[in-house]
């Protein structure tokens, strides 16, 4: 699936939905940054789509989570990080 709409939007540049399709890749391999970069670029081709600003919020809680937790892991919080993850 990353191939393909990776291909997608090297043919068409504003293939709005091929973004969509890349930023749910990332988002599954856990790379939330790149997620968060295709989701807003498909927005921009497409300002009407409320699934993007839906999934730009989506990604910005993830990476919040995801920086809590590791930074309650570097401290040794366990217990904390648990409780973060639990919320997920």
């Amino acid at each position: 699936a990353l191939g393909d709409s990776k291909k997608s939007v090297t043919i068409d540049e504003k293939y709005g939905k091929g973004y969509k399709r890349l930023s749910k890749c990332n988002k599954i391999l856990d790379d939330l940054d790149l997620a968060l970069k295709y989701i807003e670029t498909a927005q921009k081709l497409d300002p009407s789509d409320k699934t993007c600003s839906e999934e730009i919020k989506t990604l910005k809680i993830l990476k919040q989570y995801d920086n809590d937790i590791k930074n309650l892991l570097k401290n040794d919080n366990f217990k904390q990080a648990l409780q973060i993850i639990e919320k997920y």
